[in-house]
């Protein structure tokens, strides 16, 4: 049984073949397929995950992490940055899972801390 995906704004015929076709991920988010890079399925949302990288090294270098909330926090910052960067260069739906899954550690991270 095929699960549907859902595409977000974009324009699905202007997608083009990648390295790594087929697209397995459940969201096709608003960028177009591989049309700026053979390798990278979505340009600029891989792009764009360099802030969570940035965040990351500040956080690692420049805050006096203490608690255990905050290092599982930075070291979720680094996993979302690394796992959302390949979901969105691959558009497959294991590296999906990866992202999603890093987000889910962050929020519930920030509910226990509260």
């Amino acid at each position: 049984m095929k699960i549907p995906s859902l595409t977000v704004i974009g324009d699905p015929s202007a997608n083009l073949a990648g390295f790594w076709d087929p697209v397995t991920s459940l969201v096709d988010w608003c960028e177009e397929n591989y049309i700026k890079n053979y390798f990278i399925g979505e340009f600029w949302n891989t792009l764009s995950n360099l802030g969570y990288l940035f965040l990351f090294l500040y956080a690692l270098f420049y805050s006096k992490i203490r608690d255990v909330h905050t290092k599982i926090f930075t070291v979720s910052i680094l996993f979302l940055s690394i796992g959302s960067a390949l979901f969105h260069a691959t558009l497959s739906y294991g590296c999906q899972m990866i992202d999603e899954s890093q987000m889910i550690v962050i929020v519930l991270n920030m509910l226990f801390e509260a």
